[in-house]
């Protein structure tokens, strides 16, 4: 049976909510609007965002007149996003829901789409094929997949830290979901194995811009706690680690890193 990493879990998406919506929601939206513009999502559609995290996709797609529902297993997550939409009077429905099992009708949604969820799944296939499900005939699929073996901005700084110090030394993997859809072309196969056509699938990268080097090593714990790298360290091992990550920080000319992403669309027949 396949062991389920700290990183999918709900428990540990509940405490890392606050930061992900304050510190990964800016960069993973980006992400999120350009997909649903690829996927021409208007007013009026039903659209089901899968895995929406903290919500600023939902509640984009909300303010432009479509009909939302936001899933994730993350109660805490959802809470916020109920919040944010009864903030601003935005019409949503939020669900804690296991997206490899959605408690929702076949073909009810015009529209379906993942940013960085469904291939963090412990069973990404299924997720997929749950995505593919509840769309109606003619309906769109769209996935957003981070390119790089680490993930994205935060993670790839610790990755390359990581295989600084132990060279040659296995690094802690990111789920299979995301190691293989990394690739476009197994991407590509795996939605058209579960039924999409008319499948395209573009390279975007954003920049991860930190405040500076000396934000990232006062804000340590909550930029890495659910990155196995470092969730899997002992304590000596992540001073190391933190050290060599700033210390490369303040000797770029910016405190960035490149983070590309694949983003997919595809419609059922």
């Amino acid at each position: 049976m396949q062991q389920i990493m700290a990183m999918q879990r709900p428990e540990t998406w509940d405490e890392f909510s606050a930061t992900y919506e304050a510190i990964a929601e800016p960069m993973t939206s980006r992400f999120g609007l350009a997909l649903a513009d690829r996927m021409r999502i208007g007013a009026g559609e039903r659209v089901a965002d899968i895995a929406a995290g903290s919500g600023a996709l939902s509640l984009d797609l909300v303010r432009r007149g479509a009909q939302v529902t936001a899933i994730d297993h993350s109660a805490a997550m959802v809470s916020r996003i109920a919040a944010r939409a009864q903030a601003e009077g935005l019409p949503l429905d939020a669900l804690v829901m296991d997206g490899q099992a959605l408690d929702l009708p076949d073909g009810s949604f015009d529209a379906a789409l993942s940013v960085f969820g469904i291939m963090l799944f412990p069973d990404h296939k299924a997720g997929l094929a749950e995505l593919v499900r509840v769309l109606r005939p003619g309906g769109r699929a769209g996935l957003a997949v981070w390119r790089s073996a680490a993930g994205a901005g935060p993670a790839c700084l610790l990755r390359e830290a990581a295989a600084a110090l132990s060279p040659g030394h296995t690094l802690p993997e990111m789920p299979l979901g995301h190691r293989l859809w990394r690739d476009p072309e197994r991407l590509g196969a795996d939605l058209a194995a579960a039924g999409l056509r008319n499948i395209e699938i573009t390279e975007m990268s954003e920049d991860w811009l930190f405040p500076s080097a000396d934000w990232v090593a006062d804000n340590a714990p909550r930029l890495f706690n659910v990155m196995p790298i470092w969730t899997e360290a002992d304590q000596a091992t992540r001073q190391g680690l933190l050290f060599h990550v700033v210390d490369q920080l303040r000797s770029a000319e910016r405190p960035a890193i490149p983070s590309p992403a694949l983003l997919a669309t595809a419609s059922k027949p």
